[in-house]
């Protein structure tokens, strides 16, 4: 007992090697699935801890704040990791929460940040996508109509880069913030996570699996055999099941075998998915947004030194 006892990692010497800030929809589910795989990095079990964070779009206002429970409740996350690892966690909306920052400063100082950004314009309307397909239910319909989405303060508010950099940046020196581009994902993965790698200080010539899968397309609401697929897949991957199957799995052949093709099964479903026709933001939209955060983007292009072009 006392042997295995000695595996675990010291909750009195834990720490944070790093934290992923956001942005939703720009590829930090891709991004955390790659680093999971990295023999040297060790996640959070749940990807999206929401510790920090108080803030909550409007569609998630009734989720209590997990920051009142005290920070040893944020250490249980991480209890599978082992001495040496490096380890970490994305939460998506840590990155719009002005006091996240200061929270995270506290309790970990020498922690790094790491940000992937994307164009606002077309991060908004994925987002709009993703909470209509997931959150409509609760609401009225009138509540997921673009233009009421337009109209929330906070909602825009989450494509003012620079404002929420800004805001890091008084907590944390500029060498221990990563920032990356969602275009960047898109032209070149390889290159992609490889920066994140040496950010890390981790070796940078492993390579995931999931290398040219882009996780979480927009799926089609509709598809019965999706649904139901990706129903099984949740159930399968619960934590509660986790636990008891995890362990059989790592050391039988045959069930090794059955998780593997589970993987390619989940990796087929969504390059499927990723081809199918999604609804497009109309041109009239697009401009709308466009002069929204034309000033802003360009703070972060003099701030990157370097032109997005987000503007067409």
């Amino acid at each position: 007992m006392a042997k295995k006892n000695a595996k675990k990692m010291n909750q009195d010497d834990f720490k944070i090697d790093f934290i992923g800030v956001g942005a939703p929809k720009c590829g930090t589910s891709w991004t955390a699935k790659c680093l999971r795989e990295h023999p040297q990095i060790c996640l959070s079990n749940n990807k999206e801890l929401d510790f920090f964070n108080k803030f909550r779009p409007f569609y998630r206002k009734d989720e209590e704040w997990k920051y009142t429970k005290g920070i040893d409740e944020y250490k249980k996350n991480f209890r599978h990791c082992k001495p040496g690892n490096i380890i970490g966690e994305f939460s998506v909306y840590y990155l719009f929460d002005k006091d996240t920052p200061k929270l995270i400063k506290k309790h970990f100082p020498e922690t790094k940040i790491i940000a992937i950004l994307r164009n606002p314009t077309d991060r908004l309307y994925s987002h709009y996508l993703h909470a209509k397909g997931n959150y409509e239910k609760k609401y009225e319909k009138k509540f997921f109509s673009f233009d009421h989405f337009l109209n929330n303060d906070e909602i825009i508010s989450t494509g003012f880069y620079m404002k929420h950099i800004n805001n890091y940046l008084n907590f944390f020196d500029k060498d221990k913030i990563l920032l990356l581009l969602h275009d960047d994902l898109k032209v070149n993965p390889e290159k992609f996570i490889k920066r994140i790698y040496i950010f890390l200080d981790v070796d940078k010539n492993f390579t995931p699996s999931l290398l040219n899968y882009v996780p979480n397309p927009t799926w089609k609401k509709n598809n019965k055999t999706l649904k139901t697929y990706q129903k099984i897949k949740n159930n399968l991957m619960q934590s509660s099941i986790k636990k008891r199957v995890m362990p059989i799995i790592k050391n039988n052949t045959v069930n090794n075998l059955a998780l593997n093709t589970l993987k390619f099964c989940d990796r087929s479903v969504h390059s499927i998915t990723s081809l199918q026709k999604r609804p497009q933001l109309s041109p009239k939209y697009r401009k709308i947004i466009n002069d929204i955060y034309r000033e802003e983007n360009k703070k972060l292009e003099k701030f990157l030194n370097r032109k997005l072009n987000w503007d067409n």
